[in-house]
């Protein structure tokens, strides 16, 4: 009920029905790491990423709530602690999971590889993004310009994977 609210635009109804959430299901990731998604929506960021953090304490394994958290300390420039959430979400997610949910993680920490100037972990991540999707036009763009910037590093072999 809480995703179909915010599908409709009801974003103060669902962030209610959370806190009602919370204290039927008390103690679930899902629920902080929803509410979480709810509040980056309307635009709280930062009541966002305490959610995030939250449910990340809740179920350190919860590929969603790690991924919510990683992208959430991308966009806020923390480029280390995305890294973290993003390779621990990588390890947490079933291969059952959806191909563009798995992609994105992999394109997430290749973003933050690349912020980190760690050009060859860039170019893994991205190299498994188009595995998985090979024609998604951002990982090729992505791979592109860390390719460049490889073959412009000192004492690196751009030929070396």
């Amino acid at each position: 009920m809480i995703q179909v609210l915010s599908w409709a635009g009801k974003n103060e109804e669902a962030l209610r029905l959370t806190e009602k959430a919370e204290r039927t299901c008390p103690g679930l990731s899902d629920v902080p790491s929803y509410r979480g998604r709810l509040l980056e929506k309307m635009g709280r960021e930062d009541e966002a990423m305490k959610c995030y953090r939250e449910a990340f304490r809740r179920n350190p394994q919860d590929s969603l709530a790690l991924s919510r958290l990683a992208f959430a300390s991308l966009k806020r420039r923390e480029f280390e602690a995305a890294r973290a959430y993003f390779a621990t979400a990588i390890l947490c997610t079933p291969q059952s999971a959806p191909l563009s949910f798995r992609a994105n993680l992999r394109m997430g920490l290749g973003v933050a590889f690349a912020q980190l100037k760690q050009w060859k972990e860039a170019k893994l991540e991205f190299q498994a993004v188009l595995r998985l999707t090979p024609d998604m036009a951002e990982a090729k763009q992505y791979l592109d310009q860390v390719e460049a910037e490889l073959a412009e590093t000192p004492n690196n072999d751009p030929r070396v994977p």
